[in-house]
């Protein structure tokens, strides 16, 4: 994709986010990938970015759940998602322009987070302590 087109693309999706109330759904949401991805928006479309634009929104971050459910161990919490695969390998894949394999890699992902985000919100709401 070229640069003006890709340049497009992200200023068009920035003002979307910018209109949604609500930042969304995640696993993770202020990690180190949001990080990440704010500093090379920044850096590759000097969009100037910080972290109120994300966190001046309501989220819905389901990590304290699945840690929780995981026994209370952060190692492997990630395993109730259904991942099969580590996030370390988009880079491999992109080096090698296996731009289908991170395209799949990233539909797998989202669909396992919906998958266990709906179970949730139908069950959490039945818990009674």
């Amino acid at each position: 994709m070229p640069r003006e087109q890709a340049l497009e693309y992200v200023r068009g999706l920035t003002n979307v986010l910018q209109s949604i109330p609500h930042q969304g759904f995640g696993e993770g949401m202020y990690d180190f990938d949001l990080i990440i991805l704010l500093r090379r928006l920044n850096k590759y479309f000097n969009l100037q970015l910080g972290m109120n634009f994300f966190r001046d929104r309501p989220v819905i971050d389901i990590k304290p759940i699945l840690v929780i459910m995981n026994g209370g161990m952060f190692k492997e919490y990630d395993r109730l998602l259904g991942k099969t695969e580590s996030g370390a390998l988009i880079r491999k894949w992109y080096e090698e322009k296996n731009y289908d394999e991170i395209e799949r890699y990233i539909r797998e992902e989202a669909d396992n987070f919906i998958k266990k985000y709906q179970t949730l919100k139908r069950q959490i709401p039945q818990i009674r302590i």
